[in-house]
């Protein structure tokens, strides 16, 4: 991520204030961005300055240096320009225009010629003395800010061991200095900042600055000896503590981190591509994740939440259902509904289902005319045992999970619905409560999972890698398929109309471009236990936010899925 992208709020607010159109609000919120923050405030002073660089002549005769470890903002004469004529200015009386003359007089040198040019440099000066006395005042402002002093430069003393520069980096002796290093055997820094590093052999480390670091290679433990924060950048995640000691080791497949008494988790994949929440006053079903509102049809209407205010009830007619498009797909893996690294499905239900033979009940199904592309999650009944269920069996009523696997075809993951070895029974299923429900595949891996209220209930292995194939053309239906497009019948009971529809409560559904890892199927349901949303927030339709803060397990060994940085299962036993 670029410094551009990681400042945007403070690039906006900088160009508000060089506008003049910044609102208090707008201070308020930049004095909180800043606080605390000397790498955002570094950011924000060289931004301020480029705007004033950008705003003054191309060729102006003072220049500003912004001295990035230092935080020292100079103005100098510019030598480039010193051959330039400025710009004359019209308007100027000859009282005004013959003071800097005398002035310059005093050095034995009159330049009759420049006369009427000389006021507009004395002017344009006098500007720049302006803007760099209001640049003072600012850094001034931020100090009193509250920000505790920091050494600006980074250093770190080499207690023991060995390290060789990879790039950019500086050895001074037992001094080591921002850099990218590289140690063949365990090697010991102490941190100008009181932090204690170890880093394993054959380990690959780049120092930022004072408040950063990146571990690109082996493994290292942080022992923090104050409250101050540092941050430890992973391939596909960060961590942050100001407590005890924590330690990141890149050498499993799936890194693992031991926790300390504090430490947080930013991973760079949380966000579902997808995610109705079903809260607010709306006749549509926002999309809080994505740009797929849902149209809502006469047959769903708002019944109180599972979670939050509202969920919507399905009747099991041929209009129970919301259609939340096909994801602007216009073919195969196009489409915001196109998964590569795997797929997630995600819902609370409290479902009523007849279970009655060929009654199949949809909490959601995205779906091809040609039905060879369907993804679906729902409640079936099937006649016989069908050649495309995996693991194969003969089954009755099930939570089935159905996926199209390049080089395998259509197939249904089923979760019988009997009440042996954890697996609810149908009565349970139709006691009123609330079920959570997750279903998963995982490409790198293979695995193919159905979740019940945060356990996994049935699976199937697949070879890793195996490629799937969604999104197109088709819709995607909350609560019924996309393709019934008319009521039909189904033998032996042909007085009976058999369809698709969802029959009962469905709320909070969700869909992920990737596999949930195990250990955040588990904390989403503990969240909705909690009546919270899965990402513990409070129930709302508003936007989810771009980043979010995972606090870890306190003192365990957690294994993280390396495509996401989610936490995936700890791995240790108190």
């Amino acid at each position: 991520m670029s410094l551009d992208d990681r400042y945007q709020q403070v690039r906006e607010i900088a160009d508000a204030i060089c506008d003049d159109t910044v609102s208090p609000s707008q201070l308020q919120q930049l004095e909180q961005l800043l606080h605390n923050n000397p790498a955002a405030k570094a950011y924000y002073l060289k931004y301020l300055g480029m705007h004033v660089r950008l705003s003054s002549a191309a060729d102006a005769p003072m220049e500003f240096v912004y001295r990035r470890m230092t935080e020292e903002f100079i103005v100098r004469p510019n030598s480039s320009a010193n051959d330039i004529e400025p710009p004359t200015l019209t308007g100027v009386s000859e009282q005004i225009v013959s003071e800097p003359i005398a002035a310059e007089q005093t050095h034995g040198q009159q330049e009759p010629q420049q006369t009427a040019k000389r006021p507009t440099r004395l002017k344009f000066v006098a500007l720049v003395i302006m803007l760099a006395s209001l640049l003072i005042a600012m850094l001034f402002w931020l100090d009193e800010m509250g920000e505790q002093h920091t050494p600006r430069e980074f250093s770190a003393a080499i207690v023991s061991g060995n390290l060789s520069i990879v790039n950019l980096g500086h050895i001074d002796g037992h001094t080591l200095y921002a850099g990218e290093y590289h140690t063949d055997h365990q090697a010991t820094l102490q941190l100008a900042t009181g932090e204690t590093i170890e880093l394993a052999p054959h380990s690959r480390v780049k120092f930022l600055n004072n408040h950063e670091l990146e571990l690109k290679q082996g493994a290292i433990s942080i022992t923090h000896a104050n409250q101050h924060k540092l941050i430890l950048h992973g391939p596909t995640f960060s961590l942050y503590g100001s407590e005890s000691t924590v330690s990141l080791d890149l050498r499993p497949l799936k890194p693992v981190v031991t926790s300390g008494k504090q430490t947080v988790l930013l991973p760079q994949r949380w966000r579902p591509t997808h995610y109705w929440p079903f809260e607010g006053q709306t006749d549509r079903a926002i999309d809080s994740a994505g740009s797929s509102d849902g149209i809502v049809s006469s047959g769903a209407t708002k019944a109180p939440g599972l979670v939050g205010k509202y969920s919507y009830s399905f009747d099991n007619s041929y209009d129970a259902r919301i259609n939340v498009g096909s994801g602007g797909g216009i073919a195969p893996a196009t489409g915001s509904f196109a998964a590569t690294d795997g797929v997630t499905i995600e819902a609370l239900v409290a479902p009523n289902y007849s279970a009655e033979k060929g009654d199949m009940d949809e909490i959601f199904r995205k779906d091809q005319a040609d039905k060879e592309l369907r993804m679906l999650l729902s409640f079936q009944h099937n006649h016989t045992n069908k050649s495309f269920v995996r693991p194969q069996g003969d089954y009755a009523e099930s939570l089935s999970f159905g996926l199209y696997l390049v080089g395998q075809g259509y197939h249904e993951l089923k979760l019988a619905l009997d009440g042996v070895d954890g697996r609810p029974s149908l009565a349970e299923i139709n006691s009123g409560k609330t079920f959570h429900v997750v279903a998963t595949y995982d490409v790198s891996s293979g695995l193919k999972a159905i979740y019940i209220n945060g356990e996994m209930l049935a699976y199937y292995q697949y070879p890793p890698g195996l490629k799937m194939l969604s999104g197109g053309t088709g819709a995607a239906n909350i609560g019924n398929s996309p393709n019934l497009t008319e009521r039909f019948r189904n033998p032996p009971d042909k007085d009976r109309v058999f369809n698709e529809a969802f029959t009962g409560l469905i709320d909070e559904v969700a869909f992920y471009d990737y596999a949930l890892p195990p250990l955040m199927v588990e904390r989403h349901f503990q969240h909705s236990q909690q009546g919270l949303s899965y990402f513990g927030f409070e129930p709302s339709s508003t936007p989810l936010p771009q980043q979010i803060n995972l606090q870890l397990p306190a003192n365990r060994r957690i294994e993280l899925d390396p495509l996401t940085g989610l936490p995936h299962q700890i791995i240790d036993t108190k």
